[in-house]
């Protein structure tokens, strides 16, 4: 199984792929912006993502969200900013508030439940 890792930080980008990888799922990424991201699933469709929605000053995911949704990908924001920060038409994604144990990606990688 391949999940998508979409993480600004460089510090998460590397603890979420170790995890990841330690779960035994393959690693599609991470990827620091969303055009990255983007361009890989026109490559290849991921069974499940975990995407940050703040990707730095004046950058989000919402574009690669839309495009996940469209593919039918089973993802999750994770973000410090809560949910009221995330634009009404992802108002039923699944949401991992920072910060978080690595336990609860694995559950909704695993169940699609947060």
């Amino acid at each position: 199984m391949k999940v998508m890792i979409v993480e600004d930080d460089p510090i998460l980008q590397l603890d979420i792929a170790d995890a990841i990888r330690d779960m035994g799922y393959d690693l599609m990424g991470p990827f620091g912006g969303e055009a990255q991201a983007i361009a890989a699933i026109d490559a290849e469709v991921p069974a499940a993502a975990i995407i940050d929605f703040n990707l730095g000053p004046g950058a989000d995911s919402g574009r690669l969200a839309a495009r996940l949704v469209e593919e039918g990908v089973r993802f999750a924001f994770v973000t410090g900013h809560g949910r009221d920060h995330l634009p009404d038409e992802f108002a039923e994604v699944p949401l991992i508030v920072k910060p978080y144990r690595m336990s609860q990606l694995s559950h909704f990688i695993k169940t699609g439940e947060v």
